[in-house]
């Protein structure tokens, strides 16, 4: 079954409409204390519905009800009409499935206060509708509401405060049902249900899609159908990580930095994670790695089904302010797509189990392969100075997930949050992660338990408000690790040399003077140490501002190759296919210069006159390139070639003779291609800031 909800013709009636007519109790937050109201919610449902066409109610009225004491706090204020507008939150829900549908903005006039008892608004409006494409019962559910009053004084000025916001609970032991449409597959009516809560039904045809298209986050990074574990190697990550394989490693001092974006998929948002703080990775107690106190990292060759591999092993603690945690975070969104909810989200680790890294790949891969990064944590998230439709709420230090983050979809460790992140080659993880010392990208999905302990100092229990709008499954996490200090490696990115200490870069790009960018060169594709073709080369793209840890690519490169010419007299066409994008690892203040990649490059190769053909030939090939970026004045592009620098860009297939085609079940082999463009008057600036401006305490 799939939820559409979207704008759409309401379908025909195939038999009598349906009314729904059902008065609800809400406990709502307003300054100085929660308060009680009672709505009536009326509308007009078709009594029936038929696949593929929208369920449109009409005629919808929500009246919301004051008790007298509120009427008498108003009217003590100079109040002397209210006014306003009403969202109400509905879910629909289907064969198990469910998805949300905002009833926003229904006008409630300016309406006069009575001298006694209280008051009802009452609010009306168009609202959108819903379209199936399973058949079974369409059940609509009333959730959260949110309340906008507008107080004007007998002289028709605004009250103070101009505007009151109140967030709106359902009370415990409502189920807030409102109508149930049943949905047949052709025109042909569904019975209607014998009761106004007849349990819902499951449709058995087979072919159906399951689940919900619910739209992504506004940051959501996961590609449509992609399953983000898709590429992880469980067997590998199985024997790597498992501590008995290390009785004789001994762990190094490391540490690096964090930075990312984690998706709350219900409130269709993102929290910017380790901003404008970093969150540190710090494994400072060296010893042997079987010691539960130990962290560190170690390396080793081990055998994974009869193939050796080079496995690294990082145990390390989260460390802010002398806590396992990140640093705190600010985070915004919408409920039910019109109550916003602003909240600060503590990150932190589970009774001090540590955060394991995996880093692994057949041994003897040459430099600049794709290599696997698994890292599994057990965290619990934790609010803070919460806000709800703008009302303060203070809930104290205990409103917190009720069990760990998990990771159900990952195939490996799915009881712990699981970040996943490799190098060219893997579809659903990220290109740009192929050297640990540069740092790179791991994503994950996580299910959000349900809160608990969510409670102001007056006794109102707001957990199941916060609870509809941030837990639950399908919440895209993408995290940046900056380039990792790791002592007798990578001295350059430690504050003690090969001594370790602290990380001196994190994973933060601030690009100004954005805009577009273009230039000419000439590019030399070899495979190998063997020449295939020189082309003159057109290089355009974007690179807009921005500041922070990435969303995803910072910019976009396009290659357009011309006269192309190779050994023996042949020509050549050669074509990109899509764009490319442009990712930053590692910046050089001194030299003002950004080494990076530019990822997902996809070109085909026409070869005419190739020696050893008699026709043409063609080849495909798909991967990165490495980069080297030199800011104004005198902005240049290098494309860098050779071991270390672009051998991820891998042939795919082929029938040219000096373009190896791939043998099933070996690593296809690389093409390589580099050049110097210069920018000209480009103005395009990238830099990252020292860790030093930026790390907390």
């Amino acid at each position: 079954m799939v939820l559409l909800v979207a704008l759409m013709p309401p379908a025909r009636a195939e038999i009598a409409p349906q009314e729904a007519d059902v008065t609800l109790d809400y406990g709502c937050q307003l300054a100085p204390g929660p308060r009680q109201v009672s709505i009536r919610v009326n509308a007009t449902f078709p009594g029936a519905g038929v696949v593929g066409q929208a369920i449109q109610p009409k005629d919808v009225t929500v009246r919301v009800a004051f008790p007298p004491a509120t009427v008498a706090e108003l009217a003590g204020q100079g109040v002397a009409t209210v006014g306003g507008a009403v969202d109400l939150g509905t879910t629909v829900a289907q064969n198990g499935k469910s998805s949300d549908s905002a009833w926003t903005g229904l006008a409630a006039p300016a309406t006069p206060l009575p001298k006694t008892g209280g008051l009802t608004l009452v609010a009306s409006g168009p609202v959108p509708p819903v379209t199936v494409t399973a058949p079974g019962d369409v059940r609509f559910t009333a959730g959260l509401l949110g309340l906008t009053l507008t107080p004007k004084k007998a002289d028709g000025s605004a009250a103070d405060p101009a505007t009151m916001p109140l967030a709106c609970t359902l009370n415990p032991g409502q189920g807030g049902h409102l109508v149930t449409v049943p949905v047949s597959e052709s025109s042909t009516p569904a019975e209607p249900p014998t009761a106004p809560n007849a349990p819902e039904t499951t449709s058995t045809q087979a072919g159906r899609p399951r689940g919900i298209i619910a739209g992504p986050g506004a940051d959501n990074l996961a590609s449509a159908g992609i399953d983000v574990y898709e590429d992880l190697d469980v067997r590998a990550s199985e024997v790597c990580g498992d501590i008995e394989n290390w009785p004789t490693a001994t762990f190094l001092a490391a540490s690096g930095y964090l930075a990312g974006h984690a998706n709350a998929t219900k409130l269709k948002s993102a929290v910017r994670v380790g901003y404008p703080v970093p969150g540190l990775l710090k494994a400072d107690h060296p010893g042997p790695a079987t010691d539960p106190d130990a962290r560190g990292w170690a390396v080793q060759a081990l055998p994974v089904d009869g193939v050796r591999y080079n496995c690294t092993l990082v145990v390390a603690d989260l460390l802010y302010q002398g806590r396992k945690e990140f640093p705190p975070a600010q985070g915004t969104f919408l409920g039910f797509g019109f109550m916003p909810v602003t909240a600060t989200v503590h990150i932190s680790q589970v009774e001090d189990e540590p955060i394991r890294s995996l880093v692994f790949q057949p041994l003897l891969t040459p430099v600049g392969e794709p290599f696997s990064l698994v890292a599994t944590a057990r965290l619990s998230l934790r609010l803070s100075d919460v806000r709800v439709n703008g009302v303060p709420l203070d809930v104290g230090g205990n409103c917190r997930t009720s069990e760990h983050l998990t990771s159900p979809s990952s195939p490996y460790r799915p009881d712990r949050m699981v970040l996943f992140g490799g190098g060219p080659g893997f579809r659903a993880a990220t290109p740009e992660f192929s050297n640990i010392g540069f740092g790179g990208a791991t994503a994950g999905m996580a299910t959000i338990p349900r809160l608990t302990g969510c409670v102001t100092p007056s006794g109102e229990d707001i957990t199941p408000l916060l609870n509809a709008t941030v837990a639950g499954p399908d919440n895209y996490m993408k995290i940046i690790v900056g380039p990792l200090c790791m002592a007798l490696s990578q001295p350059a990115n430690c504050t003690n040399g090969l001594q370790g200490g602290d990380p001196t870069k994190v994973p933060y790009w601030t690009v100004s003077n954005g805009g577009t960018y273009s230039s000419s060169g000439s590019v030399n594709f070899k495979h190998l140490v063997n020449n295939i073709a020189t082309c003159d080369t057109d290089v355009s793209g974007a690179v807009p501002d921005t500041t922070g840890p990435p969303r995803g690519n910072i910019g976009t490169v396009r290659f357009s190759f011309r006269n192309c010419t190779g050994p023996g007299g042949s020509t050549w066409q050669v074509v990109q296919r899509g764009t490319a994008g442009l990712v930053a690892s590692s910046y050089n203040a001194g030299t003002r210069t950004v080494d990076g990649k530019i990822t997902g490059i996809r070109l085909q190769l026409t070869g005419t006159g190739v020696p050893g053909t008699s026709g043409p030939c063609t080849a495909e090939t798909f991967g990165s390139v490495s980069l080297s970026y030199t800011n104004p004045p005198n902005a240049r592009m290098t494309l860098l070639t050779g071991t270390g620098g672009n051998i991820g860009n891998r042939i795919q297939a082929s029938t040219c003779p000096n373009i190896p085609a791939p043998v099933p079940g070996t690593r296809p082999l690389p093409v390589t291609f580099g050049g110097v463009f210069d920018l000209g008057s480009s103005q395009i600036t990238i830099t990252s800031p020292p860790a030093s401006e930026v790390a907390g305490p």
